[in-house]
């Protein structure tokens, strides 16, 4: 059983072709916006986690590549344990750029960013360990600063012809490689980062790499990445919008598909075309309900791997048993703390019917009549499932025989809609069917991790 899933596979010459949300037509525009637009620049594709950016740059860097564009990819995410975020994008420059000139580069860029250690720090360090007297420590001090302070001027200096001479050296490189086209440059998951990396990264990517034949796409969470900057100067008074337009110039939106597009497209993916499957038609009439329609991208695609995963594992018939399982799965997903309670049994049966039932009934979408009796047939199985896991067997062996429900805690009277036929209802499923733990179900199959 896979506990992952997988990446679409990007094929060269279609690279959109197995794009399930078809993002080639917003692929091509955003090609012709860069090819259109001179110079280098910053582009920001800002749109919030899950809404599959991942995905769509790297479908996007191969219809750039078919087109004769070099195009690298970095997740920043992956590379952040660097101390210095120039590192990873020097070593995938090497791996495509690398030439005569690569060697020189190098060594300016090591001239820019080698920090100097003060004389100051290491005289007080010396002699704090050495346990030298503090008045001696103070007039070597005042020395230390004249030193230090002329050498940093020095430095400064140094340091501005060598950045010089690095976009010279980068500028060379990337027209003798790149063949007079301009270098793509894809930078993934910045908003990940620790906040102290990305905000580095972005200075890095304005002072150094600020020619006019290098793009930059940042894929980004923009409201993630102003929360970034403000840990890393440890304010929450920083105008992150402003501070931002000092490295983007330009922003693009990747548009939201319909939920109805994305889930028939993520059903063929996990259960394929087959318009007799009877978990189709289930899924079809979950449109009643209006829990897919506030998950992101990446939460639909966990919502059917799961689904998928948990099909392969138990034999379901009954459809409200199915439903249920939906449900449950939704709950995982867009509760994360009140499934955690539920998974280790931290409510009572009371305590457990409110919570579902709230989530049951505010999920309604349209003419509640036509749900009625399905909703209240999850409703029986949800409290059924939550008894047998903090029940004695003996206390669902005396229910099933005709004992009082008030003396075990059950719910006699539902919550959603008045039927008077809830005990009744709960009786018939146990005498029918047997008792299905789905959180033991959904937890066996293991983490997930959908692509994004």
């Amino acid at each position: 059983m896979e506990l992952r899933a997988s990446e679409p596979e990007i094929i060269e010459g279609q690279p959109f072709g197995n794009c399930l949300l078809k993002r080639s037509s917003i692929g091509e525009q955003l090609k012709l916006f860069v090819e259109n637009t001179n110079g280098g620049f910053v582009l920001a594709i800002n749109n919030k986690w899950g809404a599959g950016k991942t995905t769509f740059v790297k479908m996007w860097a191969q219809l750039m590549v078919d087109n004769g564009f070099k195009t690298l990819y970095l997740n920043a995410w992956e590379n952040d344990f660097y101390d210095d975020p120039l590192i990873p994008i020097l070593g995938e420059l090497y791996e495509d750029l690398k030439g005569d000139d690569y060697g020189n580069l190098i060594e300016k860029a090591g001239e820019i960013s080698a920090s100097i250690i003060p004389a100051l720090a290491k005289g007080i360090s010396k002699k704090i360990l050495g346990n030298e007297d503090i008045p001696e420590l103070i007039h070597d001090a005042t020395k230390g600063i004249v030193q230090v302070f002329k050498d940093e001027v020095k430095e400064y200096n140094n340091k501005k012809k060598s950045l010089s001479e690095f976009k010279k050296i980068l500028k060379k490189i990337v027209d003798k490689q790149c063949q007079g086209k301009r270098l793509i440059i894809i930078i993934d998951e910045l908003d990940r980062c620790r906040p102290d990396y990305s905000v580095d990264l972005l200075e890095k990517v304005k002072h150094l790499f600020s020619v006019d034949n290098i793009i930059f796409i940042l894929s980004i969470d923009k409201k993630q990445l102003g929360y970034a900057i403000q840990g890393r100067y440890g304010s929450v008074n920083i105008d992150t919008e402003e501070y931002l337009r000092r490295f983007i110039n330009y922003e693009f939106t990747l548009p939201a598909p319909s939920t109805g597009q994305f889930c028939s497209a993520l059903f063929i993916k996990y259960f394929g075309n087959n318009g007799r499957n009877p978990i189709g038609k289930i899924v079809n009439r979950f449109n009643n309900y209006s829990l897919l329609d506030s998950m992101t991208l990446r939460q639909m695609e966990s919502f059917f791997f799961i689904l998928r995963n948990c099909c392969r594992s138990i034999s379901v018939n009954n459809e409200y048993q199915l439903l249920a399982l939906l449900f449950l799965i939704c709950v995982k997903i867009l509760y994360p703390d009140l499934y955690l309670k539920i998974m280790n049994n931290e409510f009572g049966l009371n305590g457990f019917h409110e919570e579902i039932t709230t989530i049951l009934r505010n999920s309604l979408k349209g003419d509640p009549t036509v749900v009625n009796n399905e909703i209240v047939n999850v409703e029986v199985i949800f409290v059924l499932c939550y008894a047998g896991r903090i029940l004695k067997e003996d206390a669902i062996y005396n229910l099933v025989n005709g004992h009082d429900f008030i003396k075990y805690g059950l719910p006699t009277y539902s919550k959603i809609y008045d039927q008077s036929r809830f005990e009744e209802l709960i009786r018939n499923y146990l005498v029918k069917n047997r008792i299905i733990d789905y959180i033991s179900i959904i937890e066996s199959i293991g983490d997930i991790a959908p692509y994004g």
